[in-house]
């Protein structure tokens, strides 16, 4: 019998909840900055993308050619359908309008 091996301690049996509780892993803090920076990315990708397709589909839409003119007409409404199903897009959409160009 080893004297310093408590008896009731089992060194098989997995650590209790509280003791794991109690201290975060430095793994998932990684994993939560690592999300934050995916999501906060995905934002700014998204906001390149409504900020692009408004530009495009308004510099067609003012256009001298008629089928310039009936493309980006074209292209503005397909956008405008999308963003009306996307969750994301609706604020995103929003927050463009504060832009001259892009009203």
């Amino acid at each position: 019998m080893n004297p310093f091996r408590s008896s009731n301690h089992n060194p098989d049996d997995p650590p209790s909840p509280a003791a794991s509780a109690s201290e975060p892993s430095p793994k998932t803090a990684a994993e939560e900055a690592v999300e934050e920076l995916v999501e906060s990315l995905d934002q700014q990708r998204l906001y390149r993308e409504v900020t692009l397709a408004l530009r495009t589909g308004l510099r067609d839409a003012r256009a001298d050619f008629s089928f310039l003119r009936l493309r980006g007409l074209l292209r503005l409404l397909k956008f405008l359908r999308s963003v009306a199903e996307s969750d994301d897009a609706v604020p995103l959409f929003c927050r463009s309008q504060s832009v001259p160009d892009l009203q």
